[in-house]
């Protein structure tokens, strides 16, 4: 549901989920 919070919390791969959105 929000991948981008956990994953932005752990490393910076918010990159790569927000861009696959």
């Amino acid at each position: 549901s929000e991948p981008t919070k956990g994953m932005r919390r752990e490393h910076p791969t918010h990159v790569m989920v927000t861009a696959h959105w």
